[in-house]
């Protein structure tokens, strides 16, 4: 204890502390938080559904986790949390109910198709609600390029449509096999045509056919 000098003797400072009291106090260590699961990814999706646009923040949030310090080479890492973001947006696109824009699902999908972090992730859930029925998010991925979607991400997103018998999204799979530039796309394409050319559909046949003769003079240049 410090001691201070005085006419009347000696006497405690009135600010003096004693050295353990000093110490600031002991802080708990964070408690670790849980890693996603695709149970907790299906809430966060179920949410978003609702219109509630802070879970598709949350959602991001946990999207940045999930990527933090993954690389390119990581495939199992990158699949694993493929498939935990799309539980998450599996739910948004099956919960758009309504036939116009201004279904909260749809509009919760809109606002992450903005976030730019997101904008990979999206188009598989606007392909789910598509494959419902709901003309806007069709016409988002058919018109894919003016809403900074890939051709390549649309043709996957519209494999759903085209087995559900639309004829805008299968039309739109022909097409991508018609085209002999976008032959890295013919594989995803022809899953969607299947369907439609076993009940009769000229030009899905002939785009099979094109495809799989592609396939065989691949695999003999092999």
């Amino acid at each position: 204890m410090l001691l201070v000098a005085g006419c009347a003797g000696t006497k405690p400072a009135a600010d003096a502390v004693e050295p353990s009291q000093a110490l600031p106090p002991a802080v708990a260590a964070p408690l670790p938080v849980a890693a996603p699961t695709l149970e907790s990814m299906r809430v966060v999706g179920a949410a978003a559904a609702t219109g509630d646009l802070t879970a598709i923040d949350r959602l991001d949030r946990i999207r940045a986790e999930l990527y933090r310090d993954v690389g390119t080479e990581n495939r199992a890492k990158n699949l694993a949390n493929l498939k935990l973001m799309r539980a998450a947006l599996f739910e948004v696109g099956k919960g758009v109910k309504g036939a116009d824009e201004n279904d909260p699902a749809f509009k919760a999908l809109v606002y992450a198709h903005s976030l730019p972090t997101m904008k990979g992730f999206v188009p598989y859930a606007f392909g789910v609600a598509a494959a419902k029925g709901h003309q806007p998010s069709l016409s988002l991925l058919l018109n894919h390029s003016q809403h900074n979607i890939l051709r390549s991400t649309a043709t996957f997103a519209l494999v759903p449509s085209a087995k559900a018998g639309n004829e805008q999204a299968i039309n739109f799979l022909i097409g991508v096999i018609e085209n002999d530039k976008a032959k890295p796309l013919w594989h995803g394409a022809s899953q969607g045509l299947v369907e439609a050319a076993g009940k009769g559909n000229k030009r899905a046949e002939q785009a099979l056919l094109k495809y799989q003769a592609y396939e065989k003079s691949r695999e003999k240049a092999d």
